[in-house]
């Protein structure tokens, strides 16, 4: 009976102390952090709820959109950490894993201070606060700023669903609430780290600009030929309008006298604005490979990039760490196949999420390298010699382009 007995004890040590290393090297946040504090973000004010790694909700706070404001609030989260930390009101994680290395310590320093509640602060590598932002690159950016400038650690949080609100309602004290308890029990390496740096910034505005000018653009070609196509002014719009048509339109002479003054005023108007757009899309377009070119010059070089796809796949990627490997790089393109098996059937689906204009850039790229690119019409020739369809072939180049160019991201000096 005592072999038996010594080997169920040294049995059930072991996988404790499995669970514990796995715990160690797969932390979730509620593991590694001992607070969460949400915050909901708006135009003129801020709503934070601070939480334990229990779900316990501590406290609540609403600030305005101030510098001393922040100041405030900093201090304010700062000392419900000292506080709850100090009071050893709080069971941390760290201190679970370390409960066996430090019995002994705890038994001769304090006799009196139970073996299972050790303090929080006896490993110097444990982390306790953590920021959940919603809007870091919105409403909440200079607030994001300051905390990253003053060494805290934030990440961004996605607004609530509608689901998950239930039957609570909305009000920005539960949103700022459900940013914490969102994060809590997520794996640590999941979470997403917000985009820094002056550069990116200006590439993201750039960007956003060339999306919302290129859809103008469109919008006054398509009622431009629409117009045309209902009145004969002389124009051929059985093709496509050419810059030379554009401009000749803009450059007409209107009268009042004219039969049709009110269209061909239209007609100019919008031959104007096309020409104009243009314009500005030309100088959008040298905007970014000027700036492309201090970040990443020899990501240019390979073929099929171009200053806009770059500039896309850079504020995608930000800075070095953000990112954690390449096949977090390819889901955050969309471009990972999600696994959709049941019993005896093994399948995959299309990966529908992510961020869609990274995905987008790596179609364009991918296109481009089909028709220019000769080691790429190579291994589309085989691939289809082997019967796959062009679209399969054209995930497979992106999955593969996704992980090539993260590992040059991740060399670039400029990038770190």
């Amino acid at each position: 009976m005592a072999h038996l007995r010594t080997a169920l004890a040294c049995h059930i040590y072991l996988i404790t102390l499995y669970y514990e290393r796995r715990s160690a090297m797969f932390p979730i946040v509620s593991e590694k952090y001992d607070f969460v504090i949400g915050v909901d973000t708006h135009a003129k004010k801020h709503v934070a709820t601070a939480i334990s790694n229990k779900g316990v909700v501590l406290d609540q706070r609403e600030f305005r959109v101030l510098e001393k404001e922040f100041c405030k609030f900093i201090d304010w989260a700062k000392e419900i950490t000292k506080n709850h930390l100090s009071g050893n009101q709080l069971l941390t994680p760290s201190s679970k894993l370390d409960r066996s290395s430090n019995k002994s310590d705890q038994s001769s320093n304090k006799p009196d201070q139970p073996n299972h509640h050790p303090s929080p602060q006896s490993n110097p590598q444990s982390s306790h606060l953590l920021f959940a932002i919603e809007g870091t690159s919105s409403y909440g950016e200079t607030l994001t700023n300051l905390l990253l400038s003053r060494g805290l650690e934030v990440v961004e949080v996605k607004p609530p669903k509608l689901k998950s609100r239930g039957a609570r309602g909305k009000t920005d004290q539960i949103d700022s609430e459900l940013a914490a308890l969102s994060v809590l029990r997520l794996p640590v390496s999941k979470l997403i780290i917000p985009r820094t740096g002056e550069l990116r910034k200006n590439l993201r505005v750039l960007l956003s600009s060339r999306r919302s000018m290129v859809s103008q653009r469109t919008m006054n070609k398509n009622a431009l030929i629409a117009l045309l196509r209902g009145v004969d002014l002389g124009i051929d719009v059985r093709r496509a309008l050419t810059l030379k048509q554009y401009q000749v339109i803009a450059n007409w002479r209107v009268k009042k006298s004219d039969r049709h003054y009110d269209i061909k005023s239209e007609a100019k108007r919008l031959a104007t604005s096309i020409i104009e757009l243009s314009n500005n899309l030309d100088f959008n377009r040298q905007r970014l490979e000027v700036i492309t070119i201090k970040l990443s010059p020899e990501l240019l070089l390979e073929p099929g990039i171009g200053p806009v796809s770059l500039a896309q796949i850079i504020c995608a990627y930000s800075h070095k760490g953000r990112i954690k490997s390449a096949d977090a790089f390819v889901m955050l393109a969309g471009a990972a196949p999600i696994p959709a098996s049941s019993g005896n059937t093994t399948r995959y689906r299309l990966n529908h999420y992510g961020d869609r204009q990274l995905n987008c850039s790596l179609t364009t790229i991918v296109i481009s390298r089909i028709r220019t690119d000769q080691r790429t019409q190579e291994y589309v020739a085989k691939r289809t010699k082997e019967g796959l369809d062009i679209r399969d072939i054209k995930r497979s180049l992106k999955r593969y382009l996704a992980r090539s160019l993260f590992k040059k991201l991740e060399n670039c000096v400029n990038l770190a």
